[in-house]
């Protein structure tokens, strides 16, 4: 048994001795990250954190702490098994019941990535530096990469033996500041598991390049349009659309559902499914979530019909007498259904007979009315206007302004092959979240100003 294991079980059973149920939650992380900036390396650093979150319940009552070592948290457990008796009644809550998730080896772990060489991470943009400053000396390169290890564990008092996961991830940016073009920048993100899934390839980002720069910029009137999203641009999207699409959501009155919008309807086109798939996707399978929820496959959305609410997180569940029955969210291994539509970018350009506006990246996403699933955003990183198969004109940022039943109604086609995009937060412990989508998306009638 590994060694944090063996700590859960110990302050597991410290509870018990307090003749209390409770639960307790580990997270850990090792972090090597340099950040990048004007085309120097400003920032070269390595960090290691661990937390252990403690809830104890009795009867009605609950009370939590945490603390930073096992220890600590030995001390915590007994200093609120005192307090536990002045905490309110809960009138809602529910005993705990015991965690379903099961232990499985994870046989990506790359302890290259746990222990990078820096001087790796360094030649990343040497690379690119080497490469954008032969086409204009006064580019610019910057961005972040960070590699490292991140595990997280759980056990209760209704179960004896501790969930544990350990897995290894990196995720970075390359973005090109191109001074001499109004100070306009284009980016590649990276994301991966191993050492294997870093590519380096940067010709798509030399083709964003040669758009920037020998097309002349036009001013994009606001509008109905015909629009290419990337893989990047989708998957933000996507993951919108699913926490508007949750069991939370709906109770707390932040969901687009309703008496005529009702789980089991066509609320959106038929080419249009996800599917949280741990078995087959690419990349961070979890065998159970950090709720201690067994991980097993389900679609979410198919057919463009949503097809269950998922709740996962306890407390809501008491409160609006509903059964966990999903991991949360940033555990999900979220796939999106690819396609017939071209995957590689030149194909995707020859393809757009009309006019179409193609977006790089999604920025600054947020919710203008969540009842009606209305969504807003500005493209960022290279936005263009597609013409008779070519790149005619560089746009400066647009602004989305639509909701997703047009949007996920509208779509035209998508790739037929997929990327691994990163959604990964960069607040708080490693918590690497990659979704699988289509590479390109063509969307009609999208509402742009």
């Amino acid at each position: 048994m590994d060694l944090i294991q063996k700590n859960l079980v110990e302050l597991n059973d410290q509870i018990k001795k307090h003749h209390l149920d409770g639960e307790i939650s580990y997270k850990s992380d090792h972090s090597n990250m340099i950040r990048a900036g004007r085309s120097q390396i400003s920032l070269n650093v390595t960090e290691t954190r661990e937390l252990y979150s403690i809830e104890l319940y009795k009867n009605k009552k609950m009370i939590m702490g945490s603390a930073i070592n096992k220890n600590e948290a030995m001390t915590m457990i007994d200093d609120l098994s005192k307090k536990i008796d002045h905490m309110p009644e809960i009138p809602f809550l529910t005993p705990i019941k015991p965690l379903c998730g099961t232990n499985k080896k994870n046989d990506r772990f790359d302890p290259n990535l746990e222990n990078i060489d820096s001087q790796i991470m360094v030649d990343i943009y040497k690379k690119a530096d080497e490469l954008f400053i032969k086409k204009d000396k006064l580019n610019h390169i910057s961005g972040s990469f960070s590699s490292g290890s991140y595990s997280y564990g759980v056990i209760n008092t209704k179960t004896n033996e501790p969930l544990y996961h350990k897995g290894s991830d990196f995720n970075g940016e390359i973005v090109v500041q191109i001074n001499s073009h109004d100070k306009k920048e284009i980016q590649k993100l990276m994301v991966g598991e191993t050492m294997n899934d870093l590519d380096l390839n940067l010709q798509e980002l030399e083709n964003l390049y040669e758009y920037t720069t020998t097309t002349p910029y036009k001013k994009l009137s606001e509008g109905k349009y015909d629009v290419i999203f990337t893989a990047e641009a989708m998957g933000e999207l996507c993951a919108y659309f699913l926490w508007l699409s949750s069991g939370e959501s709906k109770e707390y009155g932040q969901s687009y559902l309703n008496e005529q919008r009702k789980v089991g309807d066509q609320l959106f086109g038929k080419n249009f499914t996800i599917a949280d798939a741990p078995s087959t996707h690419p990349l961070f399978r979890r065998p159970f979530g950090k709720n201690g929820f067994k991980h097993t496959d389900r679609h979410l959305l198919k057919n463009g019909v949503l097809l269950d609410l998922t709740y996962a997180d306890k407390m809501t569940c008491d409160r609006f007498n509903k059964k966990m029955n999903s991991c949360c969210q940033d555990d999900y291994n979220l796939m999106v259904e690819g396609g017939t539509g071209p995957s590689d970018q030149s194909a995707m350009i020859k393809s757009c007979k009309t006019p179409t506006i193609f977006i790089n990246f999604l920025h600054y996403l947020n919710f203008t009315n969540t009842t009606k699933a209305e969504i807003t955003g500005t493209s960022r990183f290279g936005t263009f206007l597609i013409e008779n198969g070519k790149v005619t004109h560089n746009l400066e940022k647009v602004r989305l302004l639509d909701n997703f039943f047009n949007l996920f109604s509208n779509i035209e086609w998508l790739s037929s092959k997929a990327v691994n995009i990163s959604a990964t937060s960069s607040y708080g412990f490693r918590s690497p979240y990659a979704l699988n989508v289509p590479k390109f998306v063509k969307i009609k009638n999208v509402s742009l100003s």
